[in-house]
């Protein structure tokens, strides 16, 4: 993709290494468009967004082509901030970036912002690696692992309660096919806990300036941003720096020394790789009110676009911005004293978007404010694995479709499909790929291929099979994020289904069928993009009969429309056309029920009510049915238990003749064969105690066994809960085991009276 550019700069060519010839292009700019090739004199280019590519062109059959490119952080040269763009031609052979350098430099001023720094996406460890000076939880597998520390649990209880959504079962009325995620609750907001300081968020700062009123008219041939500079307020200097609030010392009382404790443990394992090619957008963040005056960040301020960048091939990005003194903070709206020709300037918090146009929003991943940005800033940006979709780069693995999720279904040394597409993935290269065991298909999957270059393979189909040799076209569309040099903005573009004229069927006649283009290695396209090749929505594509294997095939075409060899069959080596992979594929849920608990006598009351003896305190069982099931052999665990007046589990056992176990795990690992291997729970025929409505009856008593009421006690409140998970993934380890519950049943007890 091209080098994406704001406000004016002067471009020189600084050095060309490279026997081709070299040129660059200057596109969307308000001045300075064109084509110049080395050697050339520098050229000046301005505007709100533009976009910078090299291209070489070695001379021969193939034409002018984007080169590599990678950039170098900029730095204060005199009166300008300066950086290189190096490059790097695609026919030499070598990876020198040294075939053309491009010197980039702009004036400093005080209005004029340029952020710069490195993109990575991170594993392994509970916190945001890249935020210094707070501990930042970002996921809901974080929050969770994060409270199993019991002083980390106390701190978010206390200072960052969150209401929990659970699941309802029976699921609300949807059909049931319907993915059973987009039923969970709100997405999970960040939690930022300070390692120092006694507020939750930096105080609100501001530069007091000097300025002075500028009446040279601007020429209407200036750009916005030049002519801003040369008519009314101009800036003279930087007096001082300011406090706007007094925020509320809300966390004086949290322990610092327990809190980088728990922050080096939770980075332990941290590993990071670099996000490249991606492109990112840049938000500047107006706090509310409650988050100025010592509240905790809450997501909820207003926002404002500033612009847009992207990511070279190490992760690098340069961002510049600009702010006038219309945006300046009136010294009306705080209590400053300020002299006549004084004025206010925030210091910005800005925020992050890493853009993806495969999820709602059109955006992966949003960083928490960075607070107070100086005019020049190193900002590192650190993106959650789990939000990051595309798989990690680890390669190919031989075969064409690479990935499902983070899964590497290619690579078969981890990874196994039965013959029904039932997966177990063992393979622990990257922390976020889910170790499954003989599951299902959920969900929408991300399927990832590795074709070859787009201008030497411009097309794929994919066809999808429920009935052996019966094919039918995958139409699903596929946006990806693609720069528009017009719009200056990274616009969710659809890739296809188009009509193409292909050799859909090798050696016959061409056909106009639906396919896609091939973006891979098209620098216009965002790099993580670059191997999505459909995003399923699995459960459109199951048979009318119910879950079950689903095959789905992918072809590719070179220019004249062609099939191409996608790869050789490592075990008969066998040139192939197709890629072919399997995929059990279902969405429905467990069935979890129970029949109305008993104890005791029965007594009239709106609630349950049930009154106990002497003896039955001693002795009573608490009656009733249940069932914890999956038709297709799915069930990941279950758990029967009971609370006790709100105080957690109340350990209870199982009392009938023949003992029944309450909490059954995952099943032992067996290998992934047959149709009922892997089934249990109380199944019909599965479970030797289950009836044939598959229920199974039980009497719960206390263990160690104990009177129900204890002595002083006349009543207490029992909650039957039944939860239960799900062998089904959609490759990201967020998402496995899929949980459900738990089914609540609330009854009273009390003591009988005496006589």
């Amino acid at each position: 993709m091209p080098l994406i550019m704001h406000g004016a700069w002067t471009i020189s060519i600084k050095e060309k290494n490279a026997a081709f010839p070299q040129r660059f292009i200057v596109s969307g700019a308000a001045g300075g468009n064109g084509t110049y090739q080395h050697p050339h004199a520098p050229v000046n280019v301005s505007g709100d967004t533009w976009s910078l590519r090299i291209q070489s062109d070695p001379s021969g059959p193939e034409s002018w082509s984007d080169s590599e490119y990678q950039i170098t952080f900029p730095s204060k040269v005199g009166t300008h901030y300066q950086f290189d763009l190096e490059s790097n031609d695609v026919w030499g052979g070598d990876k020198d970036f040294n075939d053309l350098i491009l010197t980039l430099s702009t004036t400093i001023t005080e209005t004029d912002f340029l952020l710069y720094g490195h993109v990575s996406s991170y594993t392994g460890c509970l916190y945001n690696p890249c935020y210094p000076g707070y501990i930042v939880i970002e996921t809901e597998k974080a929050w969770d692992l994060a409270r199993r520390h019991y002083e980390m649990r106390e701190i978010l209880d206390k200072y960052f309660p969150r209401e929990y959504v659970r699941w309802p079962i029976p699921l609300p009325d949807p059909p049931p096919d319907l993915l059973v995620s987009t039923l969970k609750g709100p997405a999970f907001k960040p939690v930022l806990i300070p390692l120092q300081g006694d507020t939750h968020l930096p105080v609100v700062k501001a530069r007091v300036v000097k300025t002075a009123i500028q009446t040279r008219k601007a020429s209407t041939k200036s750009t916005t941003l030049a002519a801003e500079a040369m008519t009314g307020l101009v800036f003279e200097k930087v007096l001082r720096t300011v406090n706007l609030y007094e925020p509320a010392a809300e966390l004086k009382l949290l322990n610092k020394v327990t809190l980088a404790k728990l922050y080096q443990a939770g980075k332990s394992t941290c590993s990071v790789e670099p996000l490249v090619n991606a492109g990112l957008r840049f938000l500047e963040y107006d706090r509310t009110e409650v988050e100025k005056l010592g509240g905790a960040y809450s997501g909820e301020g207003t926002r404002e676009t500033l612009g847009v960048s992207s990511t070279d091939r190490n992760g690098n990005y340069i961002f510049y911005f600009h702010r006038s003194i219309d945006q300046f903070i009136d010294e009306t709206e705080v209590d400053v004293a300020l002299n006549e020709d004084e004025h206010l300037e925030k210091l910005p918090d800005i925020i992050v978007q890493v853009l993806g146009a495969t999820l709602p929003d059109g955006k992966q991943y949003e960083t928490v404010p960075y607070w107070n940005i100086p005019t020049l800033k190193k900002i590192n940006i650190c993106v959650p694995g789990v939000y990051w979709h595309t798989p990690p780069t680890t390669g190919c693995h031989g075969r064409p479709i690479s990935h499902i999720g983070y899964i590497p279904v290619g690579k078969k040394s981890t990874v196994s499909l039965d013959a029904q597409g039932r997966v177990t993935c063992t393979d622990t290269s990257k922390v976020d790929i889910p170790q499954t065991q003989c599951a299902a298909w959920r969900g929408y999957l991300r399927m990832s291929a590795c074709l070859g270059k787009y201008d030497q393979v411009p097309h794929y189909t994919l066809e999808y099979s429920t009935q052996p040799g019966v094919w039918n076209m995958y139409q699903e569309t596929l946006n990806l994020d693609n720069w528009n040099s017009t719009l200056g903005e990274w616009v969710a573009k659809p890739v296809g289904p188009f009509t193409h004229t292909l050799e859909i069927k090798k050696g016959q006649p061409k056909e106009d069928v639906l396919a896609y283009n091939n973006v891979q290695g098209n620098m216009d396209w965002s790099g993580p993009d670059w191997y999505i090749k459909a995003i399923i929505t699995s459960w459109l594509y199951n048979d009318p009969s119910g879950p079950g294997p689903v095959q789905f095939r992918l072809k590719a075409y070179d220019v004249d429309g062609k099939q191409v060899v996608l790869w050789v069959d490592p075990d008969s080596g066998i040139p192939k056309t197709e890629d072919v992979i399997t995929l059990f594929i279902d969405n429905t849920p467990p069935e979890l029920d129970f029949t109305a608990p008993s104890i005791g006598t029965p007594t009239t009351n709106p609630c349950p009510l049930f009154t106990l003896t002497t003896d039955q305190l001693n002795n009573a069982t608490l009656d009733f049915k249940f069932k914890a099931l999956h038709r297709q052999g799915f069930l990941g665990s279950y758990t029967l238990g009971l609370n006790r007046c709100n105080s957690g589990d109340y350990p209870v056992k199982d009392a009938s003749l023949t003992e029944h176990v309450l909490t059954a795990p995952i099943s032992p690992q067996v290998p992934c064969s047959g149709d009922t291997s892997w089934t249990f729970g109380t199944l019909t025929l599965v479970d030797s105690q289950a009836g044939p409505d598959s229920f199974v009856d039980v009497k719960l008593r206390p263990n160690p066994l104990q009177p129900w009421l204890t002595t002083g006690e006349t009543l207490t409140i029992l909650t039957v809960k039944l939860s239960a998970s799900v062998r089904a993934t959609d490759g990201h380890s967020d998402n496995y085991p899929v949980y459900y519950g738990p089914l609540l049943y609330n009854l009273v007890i009390q003591r009988a009276p005496t006589s």
